[in-house]
């Protein structure tokens, strides 16, 4: 009688331990990720900020990142819209920006990457660019001046 106490005891205690883990585990995860709706980390008024001051064109982000040895690649649409879309990969790290797109389709763009990009350091809606980044360094690599935004920014600890 006492073993099957014992056993009782015992798996109760584990499913508890499964279910904190489960819960705990996710709520910190979420904790992990900054999450910013409007103007965000701007050092001028919303109205006088331009995300094309702190976002690269795409033919200087391209140079910049072929020196560093990425492996460019570039389509004409992102998300079933047109765009400008860059992608740049080099081992682990990766920067995936949308240019040209029109304030219209953005948002459309940006939930695109909310599912197809679940591990990120970086993910914006900056005005009309939508980007997301892998890690810190892959975000200096891309000569992205700083975390202004005037938009959505997803950032991760």
């Amino acid at each position: 009688m006492a073993a099957k106490i014992i056993t009782l005891v015992s798996e109760i205690a584990l499913i508890l331990l499964v279910v904190l883990t489960a819960v705990l585990g996710d709520s910190c995860d979420r904790a992990k990720v900054h999450k910013s709706f409007g103007a965000a980390n701007l050092s001028v008024p919303a109205a006088k900020f331009d995300p094309d001051d702190v976002i690269p064109e795409r033919e200087e982000l391209i140079e910049q990142l072929r020196e560093k040895d990425y492996l460019i690649t570039e389509y004409k649409e992102a998300a079933g819209v047109p765009a400008r879309r860059v992608v740049a990969c080099k081992g682990r790290q990766m920067i995936d920006i949308c240019y040209e797109l029109s304030e219209k389709d953005a948002p459309a763009v940006f939930r695109d990457y909310e599912e197809r990009w679940e591990d990120y350091y970086l993910l914006a809606r900056n005005g009309s660019y939508v980007y997301a980044i892998s890690s810190q360094t892959a975000f200096r690599d891309s000569g992205i001046e700083g975390l202004a935004n005037l938009g959505v920014q997803y950032l991760r600890e």
